[in-house]
């Protein structure tokens, strides 16, 4: 159990919120970099290119 855990998912979801309104297409700039581990998963590099409406 985290306490920090719906705070995060809070600020994600307002964060995408924001960029949905702002941003008209997102691209992939690069290669997704994931992070392998037994404890934790997810990407650690996602290069992406943010078009302005």
């Amino acid at each position: 159990f985290c306490l920090g855990a719906y705070l995060g998912r809070a600020e994600i979801a307002a964060m995408l919120s924001a960029l949905r309104d702002l941003v008209a297409s997102v691209e992939l700039r690069g290669d997704t970099r994931r992070n392998y581990s037994n404890l934790l998963s997810g990407v650690t590099s996602l290069p992406v290119t943010l078009r302005a409406e």
